[in-house]
């Protein structure tokens, strides 16, 4: 029974048999809204017990929260422990001879790994969540070094659910493979066969209900302008860089009535500021401050309309300051947002501050 948990579709059943099985070291990508989460808690309730030493890095703690908590309902005696710098180094040290699975830092194991107080040759295994975020330089890949170099029959399993952020560059989805030393991609979309299947059965068919709630007069004034700020900052952009297909990668027309609007639809809701910096890619090193600035100017404004929607009117006000303060006597001349040079952006300021302040 502890080999099978229970699991609310067959497919995360399957997920989990796969990465205990036969894929037991490999990258599990997983598409966003299937429950990644609910593999992970099987992995980690596997493990719990002492004469088992699992990790579990890169949680975000909301994801820890709820692992604990599920452990706790599942009635699981050695619950996870949520290891933080709030432990002294020999409390720390009493865990890792105690066993069962710790969701640790990578920062503080990479430090015990390094001083010797993490017994690496008797770890079980490391769990990986957010396996996209792995970098050259990040504390994952060193930890994954670390353990290889002294562990070779440990499992070792990376989850995520954005799997565009793995094909974002050359290769890397390779590299991510190389610096956690995996050979196996194991890659569970929504058009997957299993998946397809169970999610069209009459038996999970879902109801859903959508809400459209409009904007305030305000709110509408500065979503308005801020896209006439991107607007102003794309032109500029296709102006210097002639060579600068944004069409083309972003999947819209090439021209004609219509395209530059939806050339702006498309830069909303896409990661448009690195798919910018993308095509620059090549000139990059020899692109002016104006270019970076411009490309940077982006990535705040688009930051800025994002979150209208999910801030509240204080929330985004300080917001919008903190991306704007070009006032402030620290901010040099030539790092000022080039935007704040349009009339729009003071239309957006003036409507956030309104929604904030009621001057009589």
């Amino acid at each position: 029974a502890d080999h099978q948990p229970p699991m609310a579709t067959a497919f995360h059943l399957r997920i989990f048999q796969g990465v205990e099985g036969k894929e037991r070291d490999s990258l599990i990508v997983v598409a966003k809204g299937l429950g990644m989460q609910t593999v992970i808690c099987a992995c980690v309730r596997l493990h719990c017990n002492p004469e088992h030493l699992v990790f579990l890095l890169n949680s975000s703690a909301h994801d820890e929260q709820y692992i604990v908590e599920h452990m706790l309902a599942d009635g699981v005696r050695l619950l996870p422990t949520v290891v933080t710098n709030e432990f002294t180094p020999a409390e720390r040290t009493v865990l890792y001879a105690r066993g069962g699975v710790l969701c640790i830092t990578p920062r503080l194991l990479v430090v015990d790994m390094l001083d010797g107080r993490v017994p690496i040759e008797r770890v079980n295994g490391l769990l990986v969540d957010n396996a996209h975020e792995v970098t050259d330089t990040s504390n994952l890949a060193f930890i994954a070094r670390l353990y290889r170099q002294k562990n070779r029959h440990g499992f070792l399993k990376a989850f995520t659910e954005d799997a565009l952020m793995l094909v974002r560059g050359m290769g890397r989805c390779e590299k991510v493979l190389k610096l956690l030393h995996l050979r196996r991609l194991s890659l569970w979309p929504r058009f997957q066969g299993e998946v397809k299947a169970e999610l069209d059965d009459d038996a999970h068919a879902l109801e859903v209900m959508e809400y459209k709630l409009p904007l305030s007069l305000r709110a509408q004034t500065v979503q308005n302008a801020l896209v006439e700020c991107i607007d102003g900052c794309l032109t500029e952009l296709r102006r210097m860089h002639k060579s600068l297909d944004l069409p083309s990668a972003l999947g819209c027309r090439e021209a004609g009535e219509g395209a530059a609007g939806e050339l702006i639809e498309h830069a909303l809701f896409k990661s448009f500021d690195t798919i910018v910096r993308m095509q620059l890619d090549a000139v990059w090193h020899q692109a002016g401050r104006k270019t970076k600035q411009l490309v940077s100017d982006l990535a705040s404004l688009r930051k800025m309309l994002r979150l209208l929607c999910s801030y509240d009117c204080v929330m985004h006000y300080e917001l919008m300051l903190a991306l704007t303060a070009s006032d402030l006597p620290r901010t040099s001349a030539q790092y000022k947002p080039l935007f704040l040079l349009m009339d729009a952006s003071a239309l957006a300021l003036s409507a956030a501050r309104e929604r904030v302040y009621r001057y009589s």
